[in-house]
């Protein structure tokens, strides 16, 4: 008798096939749905965090002109799945919004469908923060457009997270630290970090001297450059020239510098801008108390002299009263632009003599330029205490 063999028929097999096809199919979404949860987990926690620091600004100064994860106090912690920030603080058009922005790390962005769309620019996660009023989600993750904001939420000077575009440093800042008067001086730089930034290299220059490096391949965001007295001009009793310091990125993509000058005096050393107290007459007879606010600090972003735009903006509050800055924008310069060295704004707080002795303001200042290939870049408000002036009899 002939024995059947046993076994799966081609049709049989085709089928089982068929079948476990099916179930894998159906298994993926749920297997994407719930990694995008522990994604999105993350993403509100680390959201949830910021927007209290971030709200207490605002309640602080009242406004967001100036701000920045370094001026309300939050340092971005390590996030498994996310590339966090830059966060954008008042921009044009929603200037009482705060947006905390993330992408997923392009590994998990490809693995799981959610990638940065650039047909919509919409980010993969943002939490906008209106104080007061609402906050609320939106982007790829959450399944809701950001309205418009889109563009505005890309990284300064290009996508500097996934290193296919250009990176600058959008924000500097600049001091003078002299602890034992001028015989121990040196210019310290410091900037925001630069989404995707492997480290920072600095350069600086005196004058129109070549430049040489100060702080190159370091990882943080700052480096001090040594005054060297033996390379400024003198009278034989002051010393003074311009400092010039260079800081460019280092990612994968292309990296761009951007300069900041500083007037460094022996005779005179002041903070990156100062107050004083003092009296304007108009040639109509009227007289008023005002506030003379000088700074010597600015920016040189193009080579070739007019090609940059540049903007001041000013702040101030009596000291000690708890009230909110009072924000001056696009102030009136004396002198040819806003980067010169001693250029001055005046603000007008009333008629004379309509202040009493004694009154002290705390002052801030905020410069902004922004260059003919479109980069921008500030100084925002002083990490550090405002300068105080105060009238005297």
């Amino acid at each position: 008798m002939l024995r059947r063999e046993r076994g799966f028929t081609l049709i049989q097999l085709v089928a089982t096939l068929a079948i476990v096809a099916v179930l894998v199919l159906a298994a993926i979404p749920a297997y994407r749905g719930s990694r995008v949860k522990a994604y999105l987990a993350e993403a509100r926690q680390l959201a949830r965090a910021w927007a209290v620091q971030a709200a207490a600004y605002y309640v602080r100064t009242g406004s967001w002109q100036g701000a920045s994860d370094a001026a309300v106090g939050w340092t971005q912690p390590p996030a498994r799945y996310w590339n966090l920030g830059p966060h954008v603080y008042g921009p044009d058009g929603w200037p009482r919004e705060a947006w905390f922005v993330a992408q997923l790390k392009p590994g998990l962005a490809v693995t799981d469908g959610v990638a940065w769309a650039q047909e919509a620019q919409q980010p993969d996660y943002t939490l906008v923060v209106e104080p007061g009023v609402r906050t609320w989600e939106c982007g790829r993750l959450v399944g809701r457009p950001c309205n418009g904001r889109e563009g505005a939420m890309r990284p300064p000077g290009g996508d500097g997270d996934n290193n296919n575009g250009t990176a600058y440093v959008s924000q500097l800042w600049l001091e003078l630290s002299c602890p034992n008067f001028f015989s121990d001086c040196r210019v310290i730089a410091r900037w925001a970090a630069v989404g995707g930034a492997s480290s920072y290299s600095v350069r600086y220059a005196v004058g129109y001297g070549q430049f040489e490096d100060a702080c190159i391949g370091v990882a943080g965001t700052s480096c001090n450059i040594p005054v060297d007295p033996g390379g400024m001009d003198t009278d034989g009793e002051c010393y003074w020239a311009v400092y010039r310091i260079v800081v460019a990125p280092v990612t994968q993509g292309t990296n761009l510098p951007a300069e900041i000058d500083k007037m460094v005096n022996s005779c005179n050393l002041r903070a990156p801008y100062s107050a004083s107290w003092s009296r304007l007459s108009r040639p109509n007879g009227q007289a008023y108390d005002i506030l003379e606010v000088v700074w010597t600090v600015g920016f040189n972003l193009d080579m070739i002299p007019g090609q940059t735009s540049y903007r001041a903006h000013l702040r101030y509050r009596e000291a000690g009263s708890g009230a909110s800055f009072r924000t001056l924008y696009n102030v009136d310069v004396i002198g040819p632009n806003v980067w010169q060295f001693f250029p001055t704004a005046q603000v007008v707080l009333g008629p004379a003599w309509s202040i009493p002795n004694e009154t002290c303001f705390e002052v801030q200042v905020f410069l902004e330029a922004t260059a003919s290939d479109g980069r921008t870049v500030i100084t925002g408000w002083q990490p550090g205490s405002p300068v105080i002036a105060c009238r005297t009899p």
